[in-house]
């Protein structure tokens, strides 16, 4: 269970989904062990993040963690309107569910699903903003299947400070369809 820095529930047309903004100091003593006593994707990819904010993180987690290439991608920041951002090696949560489509080398507008659209742009606001990265849980009902998963987003910059992308890493919790 988190601890709730921030919670937000929608529920439109196309489903519900509710994000609970969690602490850092827990999500590092949680995903340090949230694979059977191992690290996660989260772990790998924050301590990549921390040791060097301008560092290519998925690459890094590759080549340190292979098992776990699959949970972490980027978004590159395409000038200050999120929604131009370009997905790189997002290949969804669940590629046995047509619902969480492979986004590589498309926009954030052209996500299929507004909810999430919505989330990146108000999220990279956040992170921004605040300069720290967010770890969330998350649960979507879309299209019958609900998926439940935690969540890092970290925003890597240039050596000015200047964002030029997003690095975000998951952990699956859940995923059930719908009976």
């Amino acid at each position: 269970m988190l601890k709730i820095l921030q919670r937000s529930h929608r529920v439109n047309a196309e489903g519900e989904q509710e994000r609970v903004l969690g602490h850092l100091n827990e999500m590092a003593a949680q995903e340090q062990r949230a694979c059977n006593g191992s690290p996660s994707a989260i772990h790998y990819a924050f301590e990549a993040w921390k040791s060097d904010q301008t560092a290519d993180v998925p690459y890094l987690v590759a080549r340190n963690a292979n098992q776990y290439s699959k949970l972490v991608y980027s978004v590159v920041v395409v000038g200050d309107d999120p929604t131009n951002f370009i997905f790189q090696n997002h290949a969804g949560l669940s590629a046995s569910h047509n619902q969480f489509l492979n986004l590589t080398g498309q926009r954030v507008s052209d996500s299929p699903l507004a909810m999430n659209r919505r989330s990146v742009c108000e999220e990279y606001h956040l992170a921004v903003t605040e300069q720290v990265p967010l770890y969330h849980e998350i649960t979507q009902t879309f299209n019958g299947v609900t998926r439940s998963y935690r969540r890092l987003l970290v925003v890597r910059t240039d050596p000015a400070g200047k964002p030029h992308s997003l690095t975000i890493a998951v952990r699956p919790i859940e995923l059930s369809a719908a009976t």
